[in-house]
């Protein structure tokens, strides 16, 4: 059994079903139901038989016993016990909800909601209220207080679903769950690559984590399997197959989101003609580090901003708020990506050729 502790909590939910419906007396004479209890027993007595002895035991002498041989009436102290075993398993095994978390970007819905849709919902059987999302990235900040809400989030899960796309890679908050995620154990992080995202251009991720594409059959069957068995669902293989064949069709049909294919240059310029001094000022001293490297550094001492030799505090609030406005100004004009993490989880930026070309316009 792949997890039993989802399989015991399976049969202590039935047997409390049964027992809820039952009422006896001296007289109650045995059937369906006491014989579907005595079942449960025998499947619970094995596998709690290591963590919980006592129980297994008592478990034992109840389905021994529980049939009156006289008269083949029920024995009230072996259902009594049965009754106290059931409702001790139900507190030492606490009803566990199946989770999955996905971390996307919210540029990337509409495929990340066919995906739950189809894949989890309809192919896998799996309710909604067993799958989390991400939270709304435009609530979250980045900083300790991000990292320690996203990691809550996914303690209680058992897979973790990385969908990467182009968006997902020029996204801060994407890279910090994704990071989030590999330094959890013993989850299942399973990372897939959405269509407008190649292995090639993959980066620092490719060499961190081999990626599968969404559209890649062979791994979506994987992913079912690999549900099925920790949750212990029937598998359907029919239903499944022709459920991920219409969602792979679904997910070759969409034109990938993010930026605009019309107007793209208007919203450019628009966006270059609102630089303001500080964005140029610090632009011009970016091009200027050799590597084209910046971060920001956080220790006793305070927060900073490290571009090259040069550091600027930006301990006060106000003044980080500025610095992240600039990051974000930079990556939506193309001037700089996420190149890789820091050992903290912190991104590392790079700035690109476009702001060179950019910063020789305006010298």
């Amino acid at each position: 059994m792949a997890n039993n502790n989802y399989y015991i909590r399976g049969l202590i939910d039935e047997a409390l079903e049964i027992l809820s419906r039952m009422s006896i007396n001296y007289n109650t004479k045995a059937g369906n139901n006491i014989r579907a209890l005595m079942e449960i027993a025998n499947e619970l007595i094995p596998l709690v038989n290591n963590e919980y002895y006592a129980i297994s035991q008592t478990l034992r002498s109840v389905v021994k016993n529980i049939i009156r041989r006289d008269n083949n009436g029920i024995n009230a102290y072996s259902f009594g016990d049965l009754r106290t075993s059931i409702n001790a398993l139900d507190m030492l095994y606490p009803s566990c909800e199946r989770k999955i978390f996905i971390s996307h970007s919210s540029k990337d819905e509409k495929i990340i909601k066919q995906f739950t849709k189809d894949i989890l919902i309809a192919g896998c059987g799996l309710r909604q209220n067993w799958i989390f999302c991400t939270l709304d990235h435009s609530s979250i900040h980045t900083g300790e207080d991000f990292r320690n809400e996203i990691v809550r989030g996914m303690r209680e899960c058992d897979f973790i679903i990385l969908m990467i796309s182009n968006n997902y890679k020029e996204s801060e908050v994407c890279l910090n769950e994704m990071g989030a995620a590999w330094a959890l154990t013993g989850k299942t992080v399973l990372p897939f690559v959405l269509p407008d995202c190649s292995f090639e251009d993959m980066g620092f991720l490719y060499n961190v984590k081999q990626g599968a594409s969404v559209t890649d059959k062979t791994k979506l069957d994987e992913l079912y399997k690999d549900i099925c068995e920790t949750y212990d669902i029937e598998q359907d293989w029919i239903h499944f197959n022709q459920i991920s064949n219409e969602f792979i069709k679904f997910v070759k049909q969409q034109k990938p989101v993010g930026k605009k294919e019309t107007k793209a240059k208007d919203a450019t310029n628009i966006l270059l003609d609102s630089l303001s001094d500080f964005d140029k000022k610090h632009l011009l001293e970016w091009t200027l580090v050799d590597d084209g490297e910046c971060w920001i550094s956080e220790s006793m001492d305070g927060t900073f901003v490290q571009l090259g030799e040069a550091e600027h505090d930006i301990s006060e609030g106000r003044n980080k708020a500025e610095w992240d406005a600039f990051f974000e100004r930079m990556a939506e004009l193309g001037f700089a990506v996420i190149d890789r993490l820091n050992s903290d989880g912190s991104p590392i930026y790079k700035l690109k050729q476009a702001a060179y070309d950019y910063v020789d316009k305006i010298k």
